[in-house]
């Protein structure tokens, strides 16, 4: 379980298993305890252990993750979909199946790098 400060409100992540499945839930506090997102390893293409939930964005209808330390996706409350900031990550993935290398120091670090841009102007 941990808490944290986002957009002004506190939130709760916790994961549990349930029925030999982990769940991750987010629930923020604006009134009361709403439970913003629940994802299900077996059925998330985000994958765990780590999901850190950093930002809202300006309009409030996405998050910002962050996944396992070194992912940053958007995740869009209402359509429920996941868009990668870090393309170089998947493309790396693609071109390593071809048989060719890409340093994962350097797409880690590209990946913060636009994490970080996009908190500053958000902030």
């Amino acid at each position: 379980m941990n808490m944290k400060a986002m957009g002004g409100y506190l939130c709760l992540i916790t994961s549990y298993t349930e029925f030999n499945d982990d769940v991750v839930d987010i629930w923020i506090m604006k009134e009361s305890w709403i439970k913003l997102i629940s994802w299900k390893k077996s059925e998330s293409i985000l994958g765990f252990p780590i999901v850190i939930p950093l930002a809202f964005s300006k309009s409030g209808d996405k998050v910002l993750f962050s996944i396992a330390l070194h992912k940053f996706v958007w995740y869009d409350l209402g359509s429920k979909r996941v868009e990668s900031l870090c393309g170089m990550i998947w493309e790396a993935k693609r071109l390593r199946r071809l048989g060719l290398e890409m340093s994962q120091l350097s797409m880690m670090w590209t990946c913060m790098f636009r994490a970080l841009s996009l908190l500053m102007v958000m902030l």
